[in-house]
C-alpha cells in the first residue's frame, strides 16, 4: 500500500537520522553540546587521565620545507588556527547584522549597542579595582565579553517566559559586546606589533575591495586571502584570529549579476523534474536537472550569506566544541577555599555576575527614561533585568582572552578560568530564576 504524504513525513520525522539531523540544526543544541565538552574537559583534567590531557595539548608539532619550520602546540591550533574560523563567522553575523539586522539603523542599535557599553564597562571596572597595582592587572579584559552561543542557549530553553522583544536586544547586544572585545584584543592584548605585516594586510584587504567592485572575486580568492591574512597577523604581534574578522568585512553580500539567468535555468530545472516525477521517472531521468538547479541556485547566492551558511555547523559543532574542551580544563585538585577569594577568581566572576547585569541594566534604564533609546512596552523590566544576568554567561570569549591574558601564568590562568565558570554558572541561574519568577505563567504554557 502507498503510504500518504502526511505519513512519510511522520516515518522520515521518526527517523534517527533525522532526529541527528535535526539536533544540529538548532540553535541551543551548539550551547548544549559546547557545555558537555566544557564539562568534560573539567572532569578529565582532575581524573587519573589529567596528565595525559595537559600533555596532549602542549604537544608540538612541526611543518618543515627546506629551512623553513613552524612548530605550533596543539593547543595554540585550536586557539590560533581553528578559531580563525569562528572569528570569521562572528565577523559575517556582525556585518550581516549591520546591514540588514538588529544593528541595521541607528534606532535599532542604539539601545544594545548603549547597553552593551554598560555591560563591557562595568565588569572592566570591577576587576581592575580588584586586581589594581597587581601582576594579575592584565587579565582585566576576561569578564567583559557575552558568550552568545551559552546566552541564546538560556533564554531558548527558558521559551516563551523571555519575550521576543529582550531575546532580540540581548543577542544584538552580545555582538555588539563582541565587537567591543574584538577592537580591545587587537589593540590591548597584542605584543610586539610589526608594522610592515599590519600595513601588507591592509593592502591584501585593499586589493580584495578593489576586486569586489570590479567582479573579479571568487570562492578561491578569498580561500588564497584568507591563509595570506592569518599568517601576515601572525606574524605580526596581533592576534590572527583578527585576520578572520578582517576577511569576514570585505566578503561580498551583493546579488550576482547573473542572478536572474540562474534563476530562470533553476526554474526551468524544477518544472522538468516535475514533468519526470509524474511520468513516474524521477530516477535517473532527473540528475541531470539536479545537479543544474543546485549548481545555479548555488551561484546565485551572495558569498557572505553562502559562507555563513557553509561554516555554521563547523564553527558550532566541531571547533567551539573542540575549544571548549581543550581550554576548559582546569585541575582543581591543589586549590583550597582561600583560593576562591584570590583576586584574579573575584575579579573575574564578579565582574560577569555583577558588572555585566548591573551594567546593561543600568545604561539601559538611563537611555530609555532619558528617551535616548526605546523599547517594546511590553517588556517588563524585571524581565529585562534577568535576561541582563543571563549575559553575564562569559565563556568562548573569556577563556579565548584568559589565554591571552596569562599563558605564561598558569597559576593564574587556572584562577581565571575558575572565576569564568562561577561568575558564568551563577549568572545562568540567577537569571533564569529572576525570568522564571517574572513570567512563571507563559513558563507553565510553553511547558504544556
Amino acid at each position: 500500500m502507498r503510504r500518504s504524504n502526511k505519513e512519510l513525513d511522520v516515518a522520515v520525522k521518526g527517523n534517527l537520522f533525522y532526529r541527528i539531523s535535526d539536533f544540529f540544526k538548532n540553535e541551543t543544541s551548539s550551547g548544549i553540546l559546547v557545555l558537555i565538552f566544557a564539562v568534560l574537559g573539567i572532569i578529565i583534567a582532575n581524573s587519573p587521565w589529567g596528565n595525559f590531557y595537559f600533555n596532549f595539548w602542549n604537544t608540538k608539532f612541526l611543518i618543515k620545507f627546506g629551512d623553513f619550520e613552524f612548530k605550533m602546540s596543539l593547543l595554540h591550533f585550536v586557539n590560533d588556527i581553528l578559531m580563525f574560523f569562528f572569528f570569521f563567522l562572528v565577523g559575517m553575523e556582525i556585518k550581516r547584522e549591520m546591514l540588514v539586522g538588529e544593528l541595521s539603523s541607528l534606532k535599532k542599535s542604539l539601545l544594545p549597542v548603549i547597553a552593551a557599553t554598560g555591560g563591557f564597562l562595568f565588569p572592566i571596572i570591577i576587576y581592575s579595582l580588584i586586581n589594581w597595582g597587581k601582576d594579575s592587572f592584565r587579565g582585566w579584559g576576561i569578564p567583559m565579553a557575552t558568550d552568545i552561543a551559552f546566552t541564546i542557549a538560556v533564554m531558548m530553553l527558558l521559551g516563551n517566559a523571555v519575550s521576543h522583544a529582550v531575546k532580540a536586544n540581548i543577542t544584538a547586544l552580545a555582538i555588539a559586546d563582541d565587537i567591543m572585545a574584538l577592537i580591545v584584543i587587537a589593540l590591548f592584548y597584542s605584543v610586539g606589533v610589526k608594522l610592515i605585516y599590519i600595513v601588507t594586510a591592509l593592502l591584501v584587504v585593499a586589493i580584495l575591495i578593489v576586486l569586489n567592485k570590479v567582479n573579479l572575486a571568487n570562492e578561491w580568492i578569498y580561500l588564497v586571502a584568507g591563509i595570506v591574512l592569518w599568517v601576515l597577523f601572525y606574524n605580526s604581534g596581533v592576534h590572527p584570529t583578527i585576520a578572520g574578522v578582517l576577511l569576514a568585512f570585505v566578503i561580498p553580500t551583493r546579488i550576482p549579476k547573473d542572478f536572474e539567468a540562474n534563476i530562470a535555468l533553476v526554474s526551468s530545472s524544477l518544472k522538468s523534474i516535475m514533468e519526470s516525477y509524474k511520468k513516474g521517472k524521477v530516477f535517473p531521468d532527473t540528475k541531470v536537472n539536479f545537479s543544474t538547479a543546485i549548481e545555479k541556485l548555488k551561484n546565485s547566492e551572495p558569498y557572505l550569506q553562502r559562507f555563513e551558511s557553509s561554516l555554521a555547523s563547523f564553527v558550532s559543532f566541531v571547533v567551539l566544541p573542540i575549544f571548549a574542551f581543550s581550554n576548559s580544563g582546569v585541575y582543581v585538585g591543589n586549590f583550597s577555599i582561600n583560593d576562591l577569594f584570590h583576586p584574579v577568581v573575584l575579579g573575574v566572576a564578579l565582574g560577569l555576575m555583577f558588572g555585566k547585569s548591573t551594567g546593561i541594566f543600568t545604561f539601559s534604564y538611563l537611555s530609555i527614561k532619558l528617551k535616548i533609546t526605546d523599547i517594546s512596552s511590553k517588556v517588563r523590566w524585571s524581565e529585562y533585568y534577568g535576561a541582563s544576568w543571563l549575559a553575564g554567561i562569559g565563556f568562548t570569549m573569556a577563556l579565548f582572552i584568559t589565554h591571552l591574558s596569562f599563558d605564561q601564568h598558569p597559576r593564574y590562568l587556572d584562577y581565571a578560568k575558575v572565576g569564568i565558570y562561577l561568575g558564568s554558572v551563577i549568572s545562568a541561574i540567577v537569571g533564569s530564576l529572576i525570568v522564571i519568577l517574572t513570567n512563571g505563567k507563559k513558563l507553565a504554557q510553553n511547558v504544556k
